[in-house]
């Protein structure tokens, strides 16, 4: 979806850190302008965080039909548990939404690009493609 070396790409319309507002909240500016039933959720990755051992663990949430793309920032101890969690508060909303859970940014990308046809989504798909596999997917 967003690539770990491109997390702050033009792409992201937001970097939300889970840990500085209240999970209403989190959810709530990442379903702003999400018309579409569809939301797309990228597996938990990681990036370093002071170019190191620390790591920045992340996930994705797509929305449409005006595509938008946001990080979530999982400083939790449990950063699937949080997934999970966000997941679910999306699924049910009002009302609720078809959440597609992917295996690979690349996966993601593709469906964003089926969902949502268009500039934007072709040019993600196409700068995902280009990477080299993502290697950093996050495992407990």
């Amino acid at each position: 979806m967003v690539p770990a070396s491109r997390v702050d790409a033009p792409m992201t319309h937001e970097i939300i850190d889970a840990s500085e507002m209240s999970f209403d909240t989190v959810i709530a500016r990442l379903l702003i302008n999400a018309k579409s039933p569809h939301v797309v959720v990228t597996p938990l990755v990681w990036v370093p965080s002071d170019g190191t051992s620390a790591k920045r663990i992340y996930f994705c949430i797509a929305t449409g039909p005006d595509f938008k793309v946001d990080a979530v920032n999982c400083d939790s101890d449990d950063p699937a548990a949080l997934m999970d969690a966000v997941i679910l508060a999306i699924a049910a909303t009002d009302p609720p939404k078809i959440v597609h859970i992917t295996c690979t940014e690349l996966q993601a990308a593709s469906l964003c690009a089926t969902l949502w046809p268009g500039k934007k989504t072709a040019e993600m798909l196409k700068t995902v493609e280009s990477e080299k596999p993502q290697t950093n997917e996050w495992s407990h």
